[in-house]
């Protein structure tokens, strides 16, 4: 390759890496290996549209218990196709003994006023036909347990209905 005496040798270097680069992925599209495959699907009616990932994987990834009770449940899950991180987003009614099963076996540790301190915020699933009340509380995911797990979460909790209250959560790995 010649040089351009006009042209500083780092536009050279860059040219030549930036045409490299384009050769290789047209080798490896060619071959097969770079593919645009679609997403699985998710075969669950309580899923959202773009689903990728079934409850039970994220549930018990990011140690969440749904109680028994739950209606109108609904999620969207997903993973990164290159880093492997996963998400949720979750939302469901319950009972109030139903909120403290699912407070208690998640380990969430209680109850607060203010969402101040959470690092992810709490909301429900595009799909879900909740919105939120002024009457709500939080649950943020316990410090330690990031340190652990590498994730973090949150809930929130809608009082609206004290006696079946809306619980919506975020989980996601960090």
């Amino acid at each position: 390759m010649r040089r351009d005496k006009s042209a500083p040798a780092w536009a050279t270097v860059k040219r030549f890496a930036g045409r490299a680069t384009v050769a290789v992925v047209l080798a490896l599209g060619s071959a097969g290996c770079v593919t645009q495959q679609a997403p699985p699907t998710v075969e669950d009616p309580r899923a959202c549209e773009g689903t990728t990932v079934g409850l039970d994987v994220v549930s018990s990834r990011f140690g969440l218990h749904i109680p028994d009770d739950a209606a109108d449940l609904r999620f969207q899950a997903d993973v990164h196709p290159l880093y492997g991180e996963y998400s949720l987003t979750l939302g469901f009614r319950t009972t109030r003994p139903g909120l403290q099963e699912f407070l208690d076996f998640s380990s969430f540790p209680k109850l607060v006023k203010s969402d101040e301190g959470l690092k992810v915020t709490p909301e429900a699933p595009d799909c879900a036909s909740w919105k939120p009340s002024d009457d709500l509380k939080y649950a943020p995911s316990p410090k330690a347990e990031e340190k652990v797990f590498h994730w973090v979460r949150g809930a929130e909790v809608d009082f609206a209905d004290p006696e079946h209250p809306y619980i919506a959560v975020v989980a996601m790995d960090e």
